[in-house]
């Protein structure tokens, strides 16, 4: 059952996160991995090239690929968000060319993601991964019509006021000594009144849906 929306380290109960910049090779995904994400993060924009973008096709197009990211926008860190905004705009694009959902990195550039979202109105979901922010945020994301997936730290009031269709979870898991997602739906449950084995099932049924989906 995979559960787990976005992990860095591959495992069967999870989506492994693939940055592109790390020259990932579509014939080398770890054995562990049912399941993997590819896209251009925010922080690497400046390295976006031709030959990139035609290794990025490769790995969207393969069977196991459930969708593209993370990719997105982060006013804190990496090039400036002028040269993020284009390469995002690309990516987001291509995801909807391939029929396939997106996985976001967005950090103080909520505004701009809902403003391009409301201009592209893409068909495939938008998923906001690791989401920390207030409640108000998330009510704009929302309303705008993407979708929110908590980690390890959250807001327990946003963790209410998501609706369970547009809920997932995430480890974000960079090392093999990191909260496990059976950890994170024990959080989440206490917040939303509920037990970690409905928001587990929950969780690896969204994830199946956006395979179903395509």
């Amino acid at each position: 059952m995979i559960s787990d929306l976005h992990s860095h380290i591959p495992s069967p109960d999870a989506v492994l996160s693939i940055d592109l910049s790390d020259k990932s090779d579509p014939t080398q995904i770890p054995s562990e991995a049912r399941l993997f994400t590819c896209g251009l993060h925010p922080w690497n924009a400046d390295r976006f090239t031709p030959s990139l973008l035609e290794r990025l096709r490769r790995m969207l197009t393969r069977p196991d690929c459930l969708g593209l990211g993370e990719a997105g926008l982060d006013a804190l860190r990496g090039p400036s968000l002028d040269r993020q905004m284009p390469v995002f705009e690309f990516q987001a694009r291509l995801a909807e060319e391939l029929q396939l959902p997106m996985i976001i990195h967005c950090v103080r550039a909520h505004e701009p993601l809902i403003a391009l979202y409301r201009r592209l109105r893409p068909r495939r979901p938008w998923i906001i991964h690791g989401f920390r922010g207030k409640s108000a945020v998330a009510c704009r994301i929302l309303d705008a019509g993407m979708s929110i997936s908590l980690g390890p730290r959250f807001n327990p009031e946003t963790a209410r006021l998501i609706p369970l269709d547009r809920l997932f979870i995430e480890t974000d898991a960079m090392t093999p000594d990191s909260p496990s997602i059976a950890s994170v739906a024990q959080a989440i449950s206490q917040a939303r009144s509920t037990t970690p084995e409905a928001i587990l099932l929950h969780s690896a049924q969204s994830i199946q849906s956006l395979r179903h989906t395509r």
